[in-house]
């Protein structure tokens, strides 16, 4: 009896183990003009120095929508790609595959997955939105994941600027496309709600990706609660403690933990330090942070308490 030593396989696989062994192999290469290039196979990969398109797209004929409106009725607004017009809750626009789609929309839901609403009024027409959006679901988005992609190949710390809460799709790329894991994507915390801290692989290697909010002042905030004790702790260099400071003045509560700049001083007297601040103090402007050399940490309001003065308060030392 003759022993199957070769046992069969697939067409399919037989197929796939040539192309992973096969390797392409030329002889020469010449260097042509794109005019004379007709005809002729690349001897490597071309990548263009612009996006194609410059915009981000529809993929398919479809409403563009924002996807935190979840199911229901939209108002269709009119306008035209040329001519673009603002999203707001509740409303939608008709798009066409490759054409562009709205600032605000995060989502394209296709047209087998709507049906449309008779009503009276001429003026706007409206359809149901039959199943839940999601996050850049039929949006062919700018080639972001090229440009993570290429920074992580250079860097062991990735920041970028423009987290807007759970209205972005940069955290499901990072999710879908680099396998990262979000260990907080929201903060309790005014300004810098929405600061993202997350890790991933990269080739072999662990890469820590901090994702700040797009306002200035939130940016600001953050990158020193958030980053700076990530970049600290890679250099081994601990970061300095919070320290008790005594405000006088009258600091306006929010719902959420706010934190305020301030300046500390210190004097022979006291054992502590005594907190100034520049601007209005309910207010949260960049100019704030002129000259300052602290956080503070200010409680969230209550029922009982909207402002606080003449209190000690947690100072984080910035410099």
């Amino acid at each position: 009896m003759i022993c199957q030593q070769y046992p069969m396989i697939a067409v399919k696989d037989a197929l796939l183990k040539i192309q992973r062994k096969v390797k392409f192999r030329y002889e020469a290469c010449d260097f042509v003009s794109t005019y004379e290039a007709y005809g002729r196979i690349l001897g490597d990969y071309v990548y263009s120095d612009y996006d194609v398109p410059a915009f981000r797209c529809a993929a398919k004929h479809g409403y563009a929508v924002l996807a935190s409106d979840g199911e229901g009725r939209r108002v269709v607004l009119s306008g035209t790609t040329s001519d673009p017009i603002s999203l707001i809750p509740g409303t939608c626009m008709y798009v066409k595959s490759g054409a562009r789609v709205p600032d605000e929309a995060t989502a394209v839901v296709p047209i087998k997955d709507v049906e449309q609403i008779i009503i009276n009024d001429d003026t706007h027409d409206s359809i149901l939105i039959k199943i839940k959006p999601e996050f850049g679901q039929n949006i062919n988005i700018l080639p972001i994941k090229m440009k993570i992609k290429d920074a992580l190949k250079q860097v062991v710390v990735l920041v970028t600027i423009g987290c807007s809460n759970d209205n972005d799709l940069l955290k499901p790329i990072l999710k879908n496309d680099f396998d990262a894991t979000i260990h907080f994507g929201n903060v309790f915390l005014k300004p810098g709600k929405s600061t993202t801290f997350a890790t991933c692989m990269f080739d072999d290697k662990l890469k820590y990706l901090v994702c700040l909010p797009k306002n200035p002042v939130s940016t600001f905030v953050s990158a020193h609660l958030f980053l700076l004790p990530i970049l600290n702790k890679l250099h081994h260099i601990k970061m300095p403690c919070k320290i008790p400071a005594r405000i006088y003045e009258r600091y306006i509560l929010h719902s959420r933990p706010r934190a305020a700049w301030a300046t500390l001083k210190w004097n022979k007297e006291d054992n502590f330090a005594t907190a100034f601040s520049r601007e209005n103090l309910d207010s949260d402007k960049s100019s704030s942070s002129q000259a300052a050399n602290a956080l503070l940490l200010l409680p969230p309001q209550t029922e009982d308490q909207k402002v606080m003065c003449e209190s000690f308060v947690p100072a984080c030392p910035i410099k």
